[in-house]
């Protein structure tokens, strides 16, 4: 296919696969014969995190919103706001007028235009009313989920107005007409992607929208910012069953990994790409098969040297592999292909960033929860504390390392190797920090209990402060179960020391 990139295999794997050839395609194979193949049926109940959102979210922003790396449309017209409107509104049957008006209301909210004020002016119906009268032509789509795009990023509000209004049915409708339009397809990909954060607006048209992307990214599978901004919708609709199943049916996975081989280089493409591999494989476990069978783990190992400094794709690879970690029987093949010394490479890399490190803990606890007393040789323990250090008021970060420290106190081993690294000290700050938490509350006490069961660590949790956490945790959390069997535990062993 045109454009598309030659790799070769990274010299410390030995079994790089995702290449054309794993996908049971020849080098003659067109796109659509893409279209025939599928995964097996599944369902999930997943939704997106707040992290989550609020990461993909602001991928969004970076590579979709006002202009950024994708291109907005230079209109052939100078009118204001109002006028543009106003054109539209009069000469609704003609085509012409419809794309330059779209067009501007695309330009205008690029340049800083208030959403607020066109959705106020009418702006959604008239997009929307030249979605349906002008269906058959490629232009008017293209320029009017561009500005559906941009009208929807950022605004629950907004987003569910459109929903409301069609616009998410005419956008579906639009990108099956024109299939073999690129720019058709990167658009309403893009507009598809701002109304999926609204969960009421990405439920209504999850099935049809998913099997849209996914069918974009089929037939555009050398078009980069196709590639881009579909996956990174698609990410959003895999977090809801219907979308899930939909990716599905539709070889979702396959031209997600599709994706990642063919566009290796480009970091803004596989920061997407690894979004949706992370999503497609949370908490389904027939994904996650098929994408170890497929060669995700050699692909997300390949990607992750490949871009090491951009923090963007290191977070997004590392949730894949958090996901596919859920499975125990895959937790070899992690270890075998090198993705926990990649994953703790990356967390030393982005000590700064929390979604790295939210996401680089969570696969650490994943593991943890499989078989402790294996982390050693990888560094899991100094990254671990040194991510509670840097993000001390950072909940999420608080509560993942936490939980792993937790499931780490259950080797004779690692209990005197997270002592030695300030582990303890540094839970009885997260619980100090984050009284109001039940759930971080709750592996902090539990922690704590288990690295007790070491006698040499009985002084040094005294000597920090977790008899006194413990004891807070207990009175404010009195209806939570968790905390007070956790804590009571923890209480009864340290009280049994220090008397």
């Amino acid at each position: 296919m045109e454009g598309q990139l030659k790799l070769e295999a990274p010299p410390d794997l030995t079994s790089w696969s995702l290449t054309m050839r794993h996908c049971g395609l020849k080098d003659t194979d067109s796109a659509e014969a893409v279209l025939m193949r599928s995964l097996p049926e599944v369902e999930s109940s997943v939704d997106v995190s707040p992290d989550e959102r609020e990461t993909l979210e602001e991928l969004m922003r970076d590579y979709g919103f006002r202009g950024g790396k994708v291109r907005v449309p230079l209109a052939d017209v100078d009118w204001t706001l109002t006028e543009t409107l106003c054109e539209m509104e009069a000469h609704v049957g003609d085509a012409l007028v419809q794309e330059q008006g779209c067009g501007r209301i695309w330009q205008l909210v690029a340049a800083g235009a208030s959403q607020a004020e066109v959705v106020a002016l009418g702006g959604i119906a008239q997009i929307c009313m030249a979605l349906t009268a002008h269906a058959g032509y490629e232009g008017v789509v293209a320029m009017a989920c561009g500005a559906l795009w941009s009208l929807a990023v950022g605004s629950p509000e907004i987003q569910m107005s459109i929903c409301k209004a069609g616009g998410s049915e005419e956008v579906c409708m639009g990108m099956a007409v024109h299939f073999g339009s690129a720019e058709v397809q990167r658009n309403g990909c893009g507009a598809l992607w701002s109304l999926s954060f609204n969960s009421e607006s990405k439920l209504c048209v999850a099935r049809t929208a998913t099997a849209r992307i996914c069918t974009a990214l089929k037939l555009h599978s050398s078009d980069l910012e196709v590639q881009m901004v579909g996956c990174g919708a698609l990410a959003c609709f895999c977090a809801v069953p219907e979308g899930r199943q939909c990716a599905s049916e539709q070889s979702g996975l396959r031209a997600v990994l599709d994706a990642m081989a063919f566009h290796s280089p480009i970091a803004v493409v596989q920061a997407q790409v690894c979004a949706a591999l992370s999503r497609l494989t949370c908490d389904d476990p027939q994904n996650r098969d098929a994408a170890v069978a497929a060669g995700a783990l050699e692909g997300l190992a390949y990607v992750m040297d490949d871009h090491l400094e951009d923090c963007s794709v290191q977070e997004q690879a590392c949730a894949a592999v958090r996901s596919i970690a859920c499975d125990a029987k895959h937790y070899s093949l992690i270890v075998d292909r090198g993705l926990v010394a990649r994953v703790v490479a990356a967390a030393e890399a982005h000590i700064a960033s929390p979604g790295v490190q939210r996401q680089s803990l969570a696969l650490f606890r994943n593991l943890a929860a499989v078989e402790t007393g294996g982390f050693l040789e990888e560094g899991c323990i100094t990254r671990i504390c040194a991510a509670l250090r840097a993000h001390g008021s950072d909940s999420a970060v608080q509560l993942q390392g936490c939980a792993v420290l937790r499931s780490l106190g259950c080797s004779i081993e690692d209990r005197e190797a997270v002592a030695k690294a300030g582990g303890i000290e540094l839970v009885c700050r997260a619980l100090e920090q984050h009284p109001e938490d039940a759930d971080l509350q709750y592996e902090g006490c539990a922690a704590l209990h288990n690295l007790s069961c070491n006698h040499l660590n009985l002084s040094l949790i005294c000597a920090a402060g977790g008899l006194e956490c413990i004891q807070r945790a207990l009175e404010r959390h009195t209806k939570s179960g968790p905390v007070q069997a956790a804590g009571q535990l923890a209480l009864e062993r340290l009280q049994l020391w220090a008397n």
